[in-house]
């Protein structure tokens, strides 16, 4: 039995931050609009012009909603990086009366609520560049909505597991550099899976081990349809099993790093 007492402090504390998140809109919404209207202008008009196929700054405008969802889920777990090796301020959270479980949860849906939100402003910015080229017309409201707050949530679980895993600024970079960066833009930044599995099917079936592909592969499937994609379901099944593979690690390192019982 969930205990309500602990429940309702959990709400709280992610009202809390999601009331200090909303209050920097503006700045937020900033952040979400410079990077994506110049990949979508460079995508949808130079790169076409260059020998790139026409739809593609359209295929684009999906990459960069996910590139920026999983961007600013990584920068909020970049305070926390800050946080373990410094005062570690996220202990007085553990002083509260819940457990350290509901804590790593809690920051979970925490950065979730961040990636998610503003970002949407990435599909009017493809609207407003591209025009009728970036077509609403087999947009499907549930199943956008359900794998892009799926997608965030893992954005936000393996964010949250890189943070614990790193244990400060220095090696969290690494992270970033070494793993995170690259897994974002080769695992379907560029291209659908099956044009990966075209060029090789080795590369294709690596492809399948990495989270990115379904969810680049899941939200594109909400904006423009199955056809051509990998099947909606696997994409949504697929996130969820990696949040709860990253989530478990994540939470057992989170433990082990502030001592919690």
């Amino acid at each position: 039995m969930v205990n309500s007492r602990a429940f309702q402090t959990t709400c709280w504390l992610l009202w809390r931050d999601v009331k200090l998140f909303l209050k920097d809109w503006y700045n937020n919404i900033l952040d979400a609009f410079f990077w994506p209207v110049v990949l979508i202008l460079a995508n949808g008009y130079i790169l076409p012009a260059m020998g790139m196929p026409e739809d593609y700054g359209s295929f684009i405008v999906i990459s960069m909603l996910i590139i920026m969802a999983s961007f600013t889920a990584w920068s909020a777990a970049n305070e926390f990086a800050a946080d373990f090796e410094g005062s570690k301020s996220i202990g007085y959270e553990l002083t509260l009366p819940l457990s350290y479980k509901a804590v790593f949860a809690k920051i979970i849906i925490q950065f979730a609520f961040k990636a998610a939100l503003f970002n949407v402003v990435t599909l009017a910015i493809g609207k407003v560049i591209l025009g009728n080229a970036f077509s609403f017309a087999q947009f499907h409201t549930f199943k956008f909505i359900l794998v892009y707050l799926i997608a965030c949530t893992f954005f936000g679980s393996f964010a949250i597991w890189a943070a614990a895993l790193a244990g400060n600024v220095k090696n969290f970079m690494r992270v970033e550099l070494r793993l995170a960066g690259p897994l974002f833009f080769i695992c379907g930044y560029q291209a659908s899976w099956y044009t990966l599995y075209a060029l090789s099917p080795t590369i294709g079936k690596l492809m399948l081990l990495t989270p990115w592909i379904y969810a680049y592969e899941g939200v594109r499937i909400g904006m423009f349809g199955q056809e051509g994609y990998l099947n909606y379901w696997l994409c949504v099944a697929m996130l969820m099993l990696f949040i709860s593979l990253f989530s478990m690690h994540g939470l057992y390192l989170f433990k082990k790093r502030l001592d919690c019982v």
